[in-house]
């Protein structure tokens, strides 16, 4: 969505709200591969980036789903 309505992200930020990733396509993350947990931050990362400037610092998983695994990808991953 970040994609389709970069002006809602920079209005966000410039509103002093932290923004964080929440996946690119809301998969829920201990359903998935982990490759594909990392590429889904990561790319999410990458968009929000590019909008705003800065990368995102937080992480919220879909339905709240992670587990040690998901959190050490997350970890790696920055």
């Amino acid at each position: 969505q970040a994609e389709r309505q970069p002006e809602i992200i920079q209005r966000i930020v410039l509103d002093g709200h932290e923004i964080g990733n929440h996946t690119y396509h809301h998969y829920r993350l201990p359903r998935i591969p982990l490759e594909e947990v990392a590429q889904e931050l990561n790319r999410t990362r990458d968009v929000i980036q590019s909008i705003v400037g800065m990368r995102t610092r937080l992480v919220r998983p879909p339905g709240g789903e992670y587990n040690a695994t998901i959190q050490r990808v997350i970890e790696q991953n920055g």
